[in-house]
């Protein structure tokens, strides 16, 4: 973490994916036979955390380092101000995390590395869902 004086300089990496991903219900409820289809929410989520990658990079948004120990908060806008329990959406951050592992954003997806908060912001049309990660401070 680059300093300012004595005080670290946060560094932040803002990653914008459309869509918000299949919440835990929904993930837990295609059973054993519908593993074919988890595995390709799987595979679309890694690809648009991929594109989101790529674009933070060409924005700026994205230094190209990875952030190391990271809060990683992920804020879904979804499409109307329904009433919506974190716990159904927290489970779903697994279908694209692995994404910002593999391309370098974050060193480990492990407690020891990455501090997770899910949100609800505002809604908006259409859906999405922002990712973004800071530099977390050390005790």
């Amino acid at each position: 973490m680059a300093s300012l004086g004595r005080h670290p300089v946060p560094r932040v990496a803002v990653f914008a994916l459309p869509g918000i991903p299949p919440g835990q219900n929904r993930l837990t409820r295609v059973g054993r036979q519908g593993w074919r289809q988890a595995a390709g929410w799987k595979r679309t989520w890694d690809q648009r955390a991929a594109e989101a990658i790529a674009a933070a990079r060409v924005a700026g948004l994205w230094d190209g380092r990875p952030v190391d120990p990271a809060v990683v908060r992920v804020v879904y806008h979804f499409s109307d101000g329904r009433r919506r329990d974190p716990d159904n959406y927290t489970g779903a951050v697994k279908l694209f995390l692995d994404a910002f592992v593999t391309a370098g954003v974050l060193l480990d997806d492990s407690f020891a590395h990455v501090t997770l908060v899910v949100e609800a912001g505002p809604p908006a049309r259409p859906a999405w869902t922002e990712v973004i990660i800071t530099t977390r401070a050390e005790a």
